[in-house]
């Protein structure tokens, strides 16, 4: 059987783009397109309708300005000069200084035994200058009742424990207590007796940071 002229394809394409309503009705009723394809064109002809239909069609307003017929008596023109605005003279603004980071330690240990008291501190701090201010904190807060306090400043936590017993130990080699004395950063002596007052730098070449 002959298939009819408005039944084939190209017929339907053709009304797409003259008359795409009678295009669109060919096109799901004759031709073996893809579904999805038929949607999309579909779609893409709706869009089209609706812009048409909501587009922004508002009709500009003329305002016309009617001239009144002159006066017989002139009037004399004033003019007015533009105010001229002075420019307020800028803000200065003060930025504010950054805060100061804090001293990073952590005190492990703090024994007292009548006049004596030794603290052991662990602490991130690794210039002079921190670790003076932050022997400074330590020692105003501990040396009051006291004749003599030893501070004693180490960078690892491990090595810190039980320092002073393992150095004293002799089942413990030279090499493990040379490691552990590495992490010994600093140590203050305060005796108020004989005035001895000073905040010493360790390592192999002993350095005193302070004195009090």
């Amino acid at each position: 059987m002959k298939t009819k002229w408005y039944a084939t394809t190209w017929v339907a394409i053709l009304f797409l783009v003259i008359f795409y309503p009678l295009g669109l009705y060919l096109m799901w009723r004759y031709t073996k397109w893809n579904k999805i394809i038929k949607g999309v064109v579909t779609g893409l002809f709706a869009i089209i309708t609706l812009s048409a239909i909501f587009g922004d069609h508002t009709p500009k307003t003329e305002t016309k300005i009617t001239k009144k017929p002159s006066q017989t008596q002139s009037v004399a023109k004033t003019e007015t000069k533009p105010v001229e605005q002075k420019a307020a003279p800028a803000k200065v603004v003060e930025t504010p200084k950054s805060a100061e980071v804090a001293l990073q330690y952590e005190i492990l240990s703090n024994d007292k035994t009548n006049q004596l008291r030794r603290i052991t501190v662990y602490t991130s701090e690794t210039s002079d200058d921190r670790v003076i201010k932050l022997n400074d904190k330590l020692l105003g807060e501990n040396k009051d009742g006291i004749t003599n306090l030893y501070i004693d400043y180490f960078n690892s936590k491990d090595a810190a424990k039980n320092y002073f017993a393992k150095q004293a130990d002799d089942s413990i080699s030279e090499a493990q207590k040379n490691e552990a004395y590495t992490h010994y950063i600093a140590s203050m002596k305060y005796n108020t007796t004989t005035g001895y007052k000073e905040l010493v730098k360790q390592g192999n070449t002993q350095v005193t940071l302070k004195k009090y």
